[in-house]
């Protein structure tokens, strides 16, 4: 909706394009046709307006069901995402982190939130819900990872007193600014999503079908690493900690 098809989050959806069926909605379906497959059915229209349409005709016909029932769904929808097997005691799933940071951050505190290019965008452009304008900060030009690495210290030297990065293990290891934070006592809080791997670059070889590269980090305790630059540093190993 309203989509020119070109951001980072498109990209993964391009991949179906011929296994569904696509609608667009928006203002610009002159120049976004060129971009979408032949059988696409496009509504040049306002999104408030057809979203409003569309749900005041689906009102007048869906049967609502007792809410206990969605309710339930959900429960074992939540369920099932998070329980997976893959994962060991001492990891934590991103959806968990997400949560923490939604109520901690942003609900209790009304943090600034900076998400790195790589997963840690995706992650926090999907979940994450502000109640006003310009809290958060995306690097999605040029895909340029370690871009709030180091520009949250300069987010927080200018204008914010809160400030969280959510920072990928591969952007912290390429290049930093921890020690210009120690230097002049900001309190920059970067929460590593530590995965030990360039896993967006794995994942867009997986999808374009390429020849597999290695991207695989060594594993890394950024809490001994932080420490060792003067600041301080922690690890969880649970969402409970």
């Amino acid at each position: 909706m309203g989509s020119r098809l070109s951001e980072l989050s498109a990209f993964y959806l391009q991949k179906n394009f011929s296994n569904i069926d696509l609608f667009y909605v928006g203002l610009e379906a002159d120049k976004i046709r060129n971009n979408l497959p032949s059988n696409a059915i496009v509504f040049k229209s306002d999104i408030q307006c057809f979203t409003e349409t569309l749900l005041s005709a689906l009102q007048n016909k869906v049967i609502h069901k007792p809410a206990v029932q969605y309710s339930a769904l959900m429960v074992e929808f939540v369920d099932y995402i998070i329980k997976d097997n893959n994962y060991s005691d001492k990891v934590i799933h991103p959806l968990a982190v997400m949560d923490i940071i939604q109520r901690v951050a942003i609900n209790k505190n009304n943090c600034y939130i900076a998400a790195e290019a790589g997963n840690s965008f995706f992650w926090a452009s999907h979940y994450l819900k502000f109640s006003q304008s310009g809290l958060i900060g995306l690097g999605t030009a040029f895909g340029a990872i370690r871009h709030y690495a180091c520009g949250l210290v300069g987010i927080v030297a200018g204008f914010k007193e809160c400030a969280i990065g959510i920072i990928g293990d591969g952007a912290m290891l390429m290049a930093n600014e921890v020690s210009t934070a120690v230097r002049y006592h900001l309190s920059a809080i970067s929460l590593m999503m530590n995965d030990s791997s360039y896993n967006m670059c794995r994942q867009g070889l997986e999808m374009l079908n390429s020849d597999p590269l290695d991207c695989n980090i060594p594993v890394t305790d950024f809490a001994l690493f932080a420490r060792a630059l003067g600041a301080d540093g922690y690890q969880a190993n649970s969402s409970q900690q």
